[in-house]
């Protein structure tokens, strides 16, 4: 790989990061390399640091608005909670039949915030690590932190489990 793409691999990594559609990217990538193949200069002189050019072109907002995801996320999780505290409290007044809902409720609930915790978790920790993060390092971060970010959540979902199966005895 030249310096170059190299450049344009950095380049196109840090608008990823900022959350830049992949139509935008595109676009902007086929602009470097046609001005490249234009001119004689190399990219790092023709547009500086590819993250500070990356920053220049991404929208300031773009890091402060939430993704979709974590918008249905936290509508989901309103819901559950929603269904579990409707059916809990027909259940604590004694209608038997409210148990299932809860138990659905409760799940439903659990999984929307495990969801929304580690939707926000592994993108603010990408937000910190932005600028020690290269290419390499970054697509195993992706690869690997969903895992890692739902290690402590087990604990909670079997905890959850137990209970679930207590309640239906």
């Amino acid at each position: 790989m030249n310096t170059n793409e190299r450049w344009i691999a950095l380049f196109s990594t840090e608008l990823e990061r900022r959350d830049v559609s992949d139509e935008r990217i595109r676009d902007e990538v086929d602009t470097v390399r046609v001005h490249l193949r234009d001119g004689d200069d190399d990219a790092q002189d023709a547009f500086g640091d590819p993250v500070a050019y990356a920053a220049t072109l991404a929208s300031p907002r773009s890091d402060d608005v939430p993704s979709r995801s974590i918008i249905l996320a936290l509508f989901a999780a309103i819901a559950m909670f929603i269904v579990f505290v409707i059916a809990s409290v027909r259940w604590v007044d004694g209608d038997a039949s409210a148990s299932p809902w809860s138990i659905v409720g409760g799940v439903g609930l659990m999984i929307a915030v495990v969801t929304l915790s580690v939707s926000l978790t592994r993108r603010a920790v990408a937000a910190a690590l932005r600028d020690v993060l290269d290419q390499r390092s970054d697509a195993q971060w992706s690869r690997a932190s969903t895992l890692l970010l739902l290690v402590p959540w087990t604990f909670i979902g079997f905890a959850g489990l137990v209970l679930a199966l207590a309640a239906l005895r």
